[in-house]
């Protein structure tokens, strides 16, 4: 009895020595900025060819991005945006670029950009053209840990939902009377969705959001993930629950509180969600329970043919606008309940 007592034992020691290093070096590789170094050279190799990445490989996708991105980077030496800043409650700095329409009326409306994980604002600057091109002014933020803002760990929307809700602060403040929408991609949509049902009660400005390729479940979105490294569904498993710890360990955030479906539950804000049928990140299956759940007015789901992880815009650029433009149309004459 006692030889099995200490046979058990040593075995969940073991897996939880596995779980929690694992967890670790997984964690401080992609959720954490100042110790992504530690990944080691085998997952960084398969990381490489797994769902998580495979998008960046796309040329349809890149090619338009990185474009974009140059001239972003232009606009900026040229000091074409205005670069702006706040303090969170925590003491971070986080900074946004602001431009201007080109005709400014009074009551232009303002679309805030909400970029995704390991991006910074520059990633969204073919949603800034685009935008800028129709007349809009917009905000496009670094959220922390990325780009300039200050920050060591992400936390997937969670912590971010509240920065974003100083940054609406600001711009109600600076821009009263403007109309607002708030549009993210990816981890940026989770932004979103965290902000909307945390502070719905003060949305007055906020008349919709576009999420694009938002998850679920950061949990369910790092387990697939893993499932294409590990040989075996339990290491994965036991991969996330270790991640889940070090991330409480680092943020106060665990990975069940990274749950977008959860927080939607309480989403009142008419809400336009794009995502790619070959979305091999986030299965197309969160996106049909979102469906599910808000089969109501002001509430639509585009799906995108073919389209990978981020790839809606980029696969069917004139429908993806041209439903923003109709969708933010009909908003404005919906009265916001929450």
């Amino acid at each position: 009895m006692n030889i099995f007592v200490w046979i058990v034992g040593l075995a969940v020691f073991g897996w939880l020595i596995f779980a929690l290093g694992t967890g670790f070096v997984i964690y401080n590789s992609v959720y954490a900025k100042d110790l992504a170094w530690i990944l080691s050279p085998q997952l960084l190799k398969k990381e490489r060819v797994s769902a998580f990445s495979s998008h960046t490989k796309d040329d349809r996708i890149m090619n338009a991005l990185t474009l974009a991105k140059e001239r972003w980077l232009a606009s900026l030496k040229n000091n074409e945006f205005e670069k702006v800043s706040i303090r969170t409650t925590g003491g971070l700095k986080l900074y946004a670029y602001i431009k201007e329409a080109n005709t400014v009326t009074e009551n232009a409306n303002i679309v805030v950009l909400v970029h995704g994980l390991q991006d910074s604002s520059a990633g969204l600057a073919y949603l800034h053209e685009e935008y800028a091109s129709r007349g809009w002014t917009t905000v496009t933020i670094d959220q922390r840990a990325h780009g300039e803002s200050e920050g060591c760990v992400r936390t997937m929307g969670v912590r971010e939902a509240r920065d974003l809700s100083a940054w609406v602060d600001y711009i109600r403040i600076r821009f009263p009377d403007r109309d607002i929408l708030l549009h993210g991609v990816s981890m940026g949509a989770a932004t979103i969705a965290q902000y909307i049902a945390r502070y719905g009660g003060r949305l007055a400005h906020v008349r919709g959001v576009v999420l694009d390729s938002c998850f679920e479940s950061q949990a369910e979105v790092l387990y697939l993930l893993l499932k294409s490294v590990f040989r075996f569904r339990f290491l994965a498993g036991s991969a996330v629950f270790g991640a889940s710890v070090t991330s409480f360990a680092r943020s106060g955030v665990s990975f069940g509180q990274m749950n977008v479906l959860k927080a939607c539950k309480k989403n009142a804000i008419p809400s336009l969600v794009f995502h790619g049928q070959k979305d091999r990140l986030v299965p197309l299956a969160t996106v049909r329970r979102l469906h599910d759940f808000f089969n109501r007015k002001g509430f639509e789901v585009v799906t995108i043919p073919f389209a990978p992880h981020i790839g809606p815009y980029f696969y069917a650029k004139d429908m993806y606008l041209g439903k923003i433009e109709g969708f933010f149309a009909s908003a404005l004459k919906m009265e916001v309940t929450i």
